[in-house]
């Protein structure tokens, strides 16, 4: 199944984003947030630590860029700014912005406690979903759990979060200074969640901008970033690329190459299993498997992966696998295998 990147993200980018956010993509079918599976305990013994049910991958406190922001409040007339600003936020010209402590916290947590230190939970999750997911900023929008092309997905939706991240900064930065923000403040402020958390976690704190730093939108923050949103959903395609041409041009070219290197299959013509494969058998018909995260797939994929030995061409593995298993299994699935790391190039040992 396929789907296009442009049905995954806020509809405001819809006429700002260059052909490859309508070309095809893989439905990445093993990461579902309605019914999360990373947070699901094992069923089986393995090293696998689940995400909190009460958090999912939600332990994250987002920047929402100012046009986005606007977008939020302008397409629900019953919104506000306390909507976006509850305690351990604040609102900047720039956007919403978690403070401080939250960005210093969100630090001290990882690698482990993502998704599973409560600590750090979103503001806008409610009840298991997403309070602003029509308006979420680049690094929520693009992160996957797992990866239905393995490694080549995972560099794929990393192009895709740094390009979306050039755009946040270059449409956040156009709109406050349009809208007449202080170019000072501008100098020393960032939508970019890896700068600004780096920041707060150097400084120790991080004060929210005066009223000198709105100039003539300090009373009137609500309609600053409506305004916002309307000057990103008038801009064109052109404009926005002009805005930062060499950031812009870098990002895209990277994102076009990862896209490539998704969709375009290359089987090595040998492949053995890895070695730091393990399996964990389930029942009759399926198994798990684990490398970086568990994944289920049939039981007769355990069998399968001794066929190849490094030493057999991979059709003629295949073949010999087939035959001798009962089975039909196609080159596609061992494309797949391969891109999940199950099968490994004989460079990896």
């Amino acid at each position: 199944m396929t789907t296009s990147l442009l049905n995954q993200l806020p509809a405001i980018y819809a006429h700002l984003l260059p052909p490859v956010f309508s070309a095809p993509i893989p439905q990445e079918s093993y990461a579902n947030c309605r019914s999360c599976h990373m947070c699901e305990p094992s069923p089986v013994p393995s090293t696998h630590i689940p995400f909190s049910v009460a958090s999912k991958c939600c332990t994250f406190p987002p920047i929402i860029p100012n046009y986005l922001v606007g977008a939020y409040l302008a397409d629900d007339p019953s919104r506000t700014l306390d909507d976006v600003s509850m305690p351990g936020r604040h609102v900047t010209p720039l956007g919403a912005f978690p403070n401080a402590e939250s960005l210093i916290q969100y630090t001290r947590i990882l690698p482990d406690g993502f998704g599973r230190d409560s600590s750090t939970i979103c503001p806008f999750y409610q009840n298991g979903d997403c309070g602003v997911w029509g308006y979420r900023n680049a690094i929520c929008s693009t992160y996957q759990c797992k990866h239905v092309k393995g490694i080549r997905g995972k560099r794929f939706w990393e192009a895709v979060r740094d390009f979306l991240q050039c755009i946040e900064g270059l449409l956040a930065d156009y709109c406050a200074h349009d809208l007449g923000i202080s170019p000072t403040y501008l100098t020393h402020a960032s939508v970019d969640f890896f700068v600004t958390s780096q920041l707060a976690v150097a400084h120790g704190t991080m004060a929210p901008p005066t009223d000198d730093d709105w100039g003539d939108w300090a009373p009137k923050k609500a309609d600053f970033y409506r305004a916002c949103a309307q000057r990103v959903r008038t801009l064109s395609a052109e404009a926005l690329a002009g805005f930062g041409p060499h950031r812009y041009a870098i990002t895209h070219a990277n994102l076009m190459d990862a896209y490539t290197d998704m969709t375009t299959p290359t089987l090595p013509l040998y492949l053995k299993k890895n070695p730091r494969v393990t399996h964990i058998p389930f029942d009759d018909t399926a198994s798990f498997f684990q490398i970086d995260y568990l994944l289920k797939m049939p039981a007769v994929v355990w069998p399968l992966l001794d066929y190849f030995d490094g030493a057999t061409p991979v059709d003629r593995a295949l073949s010999r696998a087939n035959a001798d298993l009962g089975i039909c299994v196609e080159t596609d699935y061992i494309q797949h295998l391969f891109e999940q790391q199950l099968l490994v190039p004989l460079l990896n040992g």
